[in-house]
């Protein structure tokens, strides 16, 4: 299959696709955010949001209904889980990382992503998807990154499940 196309520009249609999505999903972090300080349950007290949380802007915490951190701002880099993390930090609600934008050069899965990679993972820990930081080969395959956010995903195993190319390829 010749996958020349998926190496163009996006057109000017997708990009304001993609401004919409954004400005939709904006507006919804603001909508659901919360200051609200609940008691965190004994039990998850020794989750890694709660480990993490004393190196969250505390202005900045939203909470799950169960008391943990649902979303913060790291006061600077920290290292999570072994991933080197930047900046906005969003956990599941069990206390698992859910997001996070890495400060540096770092093996996920077997994939060596560049810094300021946007992840996302699944509640099993796993790679679900990721806004590149720039364009790199992901498991043999040319994947564009940068400033444009373009998003690429993973199937539970692991495999890339979707991406656009960044360059001229042929995919069997």
């Amino acid at each position: 299959m010749n996958a020349q196309a998926w190496g163009r520009t996006p057109s000017v249609l997708q990009r304001i696709a993609l401004l919409l999505v954004s400005v939709g999903l904006l507006a919804g972090v603001a909508a659901c955010s919360t200051t609200e300080q609940r008691p965190v349950a004994e039990h998850l007290r020794d989750t890694l949001s709660a480990r993490v949380e004393p190196n969250i802007i505390e202005e900045t915490i939203e909470r799950h209904d169960n008391g943990l951190v649902r979303v913060g701002r790291l006061n600077g880099p920290m290292e999570v889980n072994g991933i080197e993390c930047r900046d906005w930090i969003q956990f599941h609600s069990d206390g698992t990382v859910r997001a996070c934008e890495l400060s540096s050069r770092t093996t996920i899965q077997g994939d060596r992503m560049p810094s300021g990679s946007q992840l996302w993972f699944n509640a099993d820990g796993r790679l679900e998807s990721c806004w590149l930081g720039d364009s790199i080969r992901l498991q043999g395959v040319p994947c564009r990154g940068g400033s444009g956010k373009v998003a690429t995903g993973f199937y539970p195993n692991g495999r890339l499940r979707s991406a656009f190319i960044s360059e001229t390829t042929v995919l069997q």
